[in-house]
C-alpha cells in the first residue's frame, strides 16, 4: 500500500483506485476530462480525489502553467470554399462536413431519418 509523505499513513482503498486512476492518466498524456468520458467515471470525482491525494501528499501538486504561443498567420486572397458535402432533408434539417464524409454514414444517417418519418 502507499505511503503519504504528509500523514504518515497507508491510503485507503477508495484513496488508492483514484491514485491508479489518475497514474493511468498521465501515464496516457490525456486530458482528465477525455479519461473520464471513457471510463465512465464522474470528472467531478476524479478532480476531488486529486485534490484530496495532493492534501495527503500522494500526488504531487502541479500548478497550470501554459504559456501563450503565437503562430505566424498569412492571409490569402483566396476565396473561402463551401462546404464538400451537404445533406438536407425533408424536414429541414441541413448537415454539412467540409470533406466527404465515408458513403456508410451518410448511408446510416439517410436510413435514420427515413425511419424516423
Amino acid at each position: 500500500m502507499a505511503k503519504t509523505t504528509r500523514m504518515q499513513r497507508t491510503l485507503t482503498v477508495r484513496e488508492q483506485f483514484w491514485l491508479g486512476h489518475l497514474r493511468k492518466i498521465e501515464a496516457a498524456g490525456i486530458e482528465t476530462k477525455a479519461y473520464a468520458a471513457r471510463r465512465g467515471l464522474a470528472v467531478q470525482a476524479l478532480y476531488q480525489a486529486r485534490k484530496r491525494l495532493v492534501a495527503l501528499g500522494a500526488w504531487p501538486e502541479r500548478k497550470a502553467s501554459v504559456a501563450p504561443v503565437f503562430a505566424p498567420v498569412r492571409v490569402l486572397d483566396a476565396p473561402v470554399a463551401g462546404p464538400a458535402c451537404r445533406l438536407r432533408f425533408a424536414n429541414g434539417a441541413v448537415l454539412e462536413w467540409s470533406a466527404v464524409p465515408p458513403a456508410e454514414l451518410l448511408a446510416a444517417l439517410v436510413e435514420r431519418m427515413d425511419a424516423a418519418r
